[in-house]
């Protein structure tokens, strides 16, 4: 009996060793750093303590403090990123605490130093080395910054005398100054989405241990990542915005650990038991994390991870194309052909798909893609959402590939005829692979402004829908320069009208369609070929042409100068337009000059990466909203405008740099529009949401303020006043009703006032599909000690037997 007894308290002991228990909250699988990291290398090996590294902004130095042993100072140094060329730079020394974070550019560095009992942050400028205060409230300590992308925000720590720390965020000259979010103990650590929307960062809260939050930059949507026994902080965000690397004493002490941004698995990079390991920040180029180590003498030295890129790891899906025909508009009784084509740019996956949507109830006609397994679903049918099986709200198509291959593309053709009486057709389009490795789905998009019925985050795109298939629309053709302009001569070779025409004649009366452009030969002028141009529905077309009469290039010439520039802008929108032309040469700083004050933009200005040669640039101001875009921006809005610099997809981002917006504004429309609590914004539209664009003011006039924004491209922009508590709001109102739309899938917590709640209580509002259970870890954790208390009354008993 004894024996037996023994027997059942092993067995008791064994059972509850061997109880699952449920993986914390914000976690998923954990994976080995075997299949993550390189190598593992230090930098720096002294006595002295290397602390707080930054990567300049090319990725080839790294940045960093050392302490002086017998002064307690912070001295500045610099060293190449393979360790190498150490030298003492004196950035910033003086009162130094720590480097936070360098500009996006690489021209400043934020700092924060002391001020006695309290500190400060500055910034300072890498060419002249001056420091320049951001705050400077002698009764609160402020400092631990981080620049936003386009390096016109800095978001950092508040801390009052006797008061937990808070996030702020502050414009670069230290204005606007304004609390994200209700955490507290908010930790040192933090940082940007790499798309300028979200912030990352740390904090305890009612919590002993800190959590990692997100916010986003205007204050709404503020989200906790992980929920944990477990202490994670000094957060950032991969370059690509897929991953984050972050310390947790998840393994028994502060180590770096890495996450995907969906939560599906993490990794611990470093093994240093009993040592600190901090301050984690990636390469430019996302391949390698410094942070500040122990080497063998349990010193802090500076260090370096060298990472397998995810894409070797995992599958990587991509829309790498979305065809839309006709494009821009069809009529009322016109069907559309969307064709969408994924390439997987990462490891295999046992399965993936693609996903067309439609919110307004298209009818959709027929499917057909490369794989033979797709799936209509129409209203009220069962589909797989994010949480679970959801009904269809609205029409979806799917195409499901068993084996996606690494580099295989897959293409869905769907064919679609808007509801009656829509003003446009609608669709969202998204890509899942199986992850193999984790068993969770890698997605793209990853992050975006617009969700599906699913609960998954998609692009969109529109086409617009005219009422009558009559519509008759205009071509422009402007011949330069001007010693051709009053001779040279065009047509089109079908249509209404076939006659030769002067430069800047119109076209009317035409319809949808693909026209041949022609050009009267002309002694000493070398024409261009004939041009194809296609009209795309209730849109001014205009073609620059720029030929001298001695001239032996053809037209346009270089990387997409001259041809036909078309506008996808209905005539009817267009107030007033404005075009002037130059030659782009890689390396020589481009301006274009509007001095006909046609519209509100008066500068354009950026660096080419590429010849152009002779380009057009257009501005267009708009009477209402641009049909490129499917919302405004959040504002009381001054202008719509589109800007087009050379023929329609050419001058993309990547082929410019530096680029800059001036533009003026009305000062009798300011007085009336623009408060303490607001300020003048350009917000650029991206092809998928809008994003807001700092405006500097440089000058003004009798009748206008002028204004200076920096933009990665052109594109449609809106011109609005900006308040941010009451814009915050009403995204806030938007969000909470689009959430309804997809079955409470990302929904915001909201408080009566309609503001962000805490996200991490507990509410007693909540919606009854989102109500959780008691904690299953409680749970565990109380039927894991009742089991390990009744085995050792049993053991006990059974010994006093004996």
């Amino acid at each position: 009996m004894k024996l037996n007894l023994k027997y059942v308290c092993l067995i008791l002991i064994i059972g509850i060793l061997t109880i699952p228990v449920e993986a914390a909250e914000g976690y998923g699988e954990n994976i080995s750093e075997n299949n993550i990291v390189k190598t593992v290398k230090f930098l720096t090996n002294s006595q002295e303590l290397e602390l707080f590294p930054v990567w300049t902004a090319d990725g080839n130095y790294i940045l960093y403090t050392v302490k002086n042993n017998e002064s307690g100072a912070l001295n500045s140094y610099r060293m190449k990123a393979d360790g190498s060329e150490i030298e003492r730079t004196r950035i910033g020394e003086g009162n130094l605490i720590g480097f936070n974070d360098l500009n996006p550019n690489g021209t400043e560095l934020i700092v924060t130093k002391s001020d006695g009992s309290q500190s400060d942050l500055y910034r300072i400028d890498m060419n002249s080395r001056i420091a320049t205060p951001i705050t400077n409230d002698p009764q609160k300590s402020e400092g631990w910054g981080a620049w936003c992308r386009l390096g016109r925000k800095i978001i950092h720590t508040e801390e009052s005398t006797g008061s937990p720390s808070q996030l702020w965020i502050v414009d670069r000259d230290g204005s606007n100054k304004t609390r994200l979010g209700t955490s507290e103990n908010v930790g040192t650590g933090k940082d940007w989405n790499p798309l300028g929307l979200k912030v990352i960062y740390s904090a305890n809260n009612s919590k002993e241990k800190p959590d990692l939050w997100t916010i986003e930059w205007y204050g709404t949507n503020q989200t906790q990542l992980t929920d944990t026994p477990y202490g994670e902080w000094n957060p950032a965000f991969s370059p690509d915005g897929k991953q984050i690397v972050y310390v947790s004493d998840e393994g028994g002490s502060p180590e770096l650990w890495l996450r995907d941004i969906q939560g599906n698995y993490r990794v611990k990079l470093t093994e240093n038991l009993g040592i600190i390991d901090a301050y984690p920040k990636w390469s430019p180029d996302g391949s390698k994390i410094v942070f500040t180590g122990h080497s063998s003498d349990n010193s802090s030295d500076i260090a370096v991870i060298e990472l397998t890129s995810s894409a070797e790891i995992f599958p990587s899906p991509k829309i790498t194309d979305v065809r839309i025909e006709p494009y821009g508009r069809i009529s009322e009784s016109e069907a559309a052909n969307i064709s969408v084509t994924v390439k997987n740019e990462g490891k295999s996956a046992s399965e993936g798909y693609i996903s067309v949507s439609f919110p307004n109830g298209e009818r959709i006609e027929r499917v057909e893609g490369t794989s033979s397994n797709i799936k209509t679903y129409t209203i009220g049918d069962p589909i797989q959402g994010k949480a679970g099986e959801v009904q269809a709200q609205y029409p979806s198509v799917e195409l499901l590939q068993s084996q996606w291959d690494t580099q295989q593309e897959e293409t869905l053709n769907i064919k679609v005829k808007p509801s009656n009486g829509a003003e446009k057709i609608i669709f969202f389009t998204r890509a899942s692979f199986k992850n193999n490795f984790t068993g969770a789905y890698e997605n793209d998009p990853l992050i975006s402004t617009d969700i599906d019925q699913q609960g998954f985050n998609v692009y969109p795109y529109s086409i617009n829908v005219s009422k009558s298939s009559l519509e008759k629309y205009s071509l422009k053709v402007i011949l330069e320069p001007q010693d051709v302009e009053t001779e040279a001569k065009w047509k089109i070779t079908t249509g209404p009208d076939t006659e030769w025409h002067p430069s800047n004649y119109i076209i009317n009366n035409l319809t949808v369609g693909d026209y041949v452009i022609q050009f009267y030969d002309l002694s000493g002028w070398k024409k261009p070929n004939d041009m194809a141009v296609t009209i795309n529905g209730d849109s001014v077309n205009t073609g620059t042409y720029t030929q001298s009469k001695s001239g032996s290039s053809s037209s346009g010439g270089g990387h997409g100068g001259g041809g036909v520039i078309t506008s996808l802008e209905p005539s009817r929108n267009i107030a007033s337009k404005e075009t002037a032309s130059r030659y782009i040469n890689s390396g020589s700083h481009v301006r274009f000059d509007f001095p006909m004050n046609a519209t509100c933009i008066t500068t354009l200005e950026f660096d080419p990466k590429k010849t152009f040669k002779r380009t057009a640039a257009t501005i267009e101001m708009l009477k209402e909203k641009s049909v490129q875009v499917p919302q405004l921006p959040p504002g009381k809005i001054y202008k719509n405008v589109n800007i087009q610099v050379g023929k329609t997809g050419t001058l993309l981002a990547g082929n410019i740099e530096n680029a800059c917006i001036r533009f003026k504004v009305e000062k009798t429309w300011i007085s009336e529009n623009v408060g303490k609590k607001s300020e003048i914004c350009l917000w650029r539209y991206n092809q998928t949401s809008w994003n807001r664009l700092e405006a500097q003011k440089k000058g003004e006039d009798n009748l206008y303020s002028y204004f200076e924004a920096r933009t990665p491209g052109f594109s449609p922009f809106a011109i609005t006043s900006y308040t941010k508590e009451e814009n915050a709001s009403e995204k806030a109102e938007i969000e909470q009703k689009e959430s309804k739309k997809v079955s409470g899938n990302g929904s915001i917590n909201k408080n009566e006032n309609n503001k962000p709640s805490d996200i991490g209580a507990n509410s007693e509002k909540e919606e009854k599909g989102n109500k959780k259970e008691p904690d299953s870890k409680i749970k565990n954790i109380i039927i894991v000690f009742s089991l390990l208390l009744m085995a050792l009354l049993i053991y006990l008993g059974v010994k006093k037997r004996a």
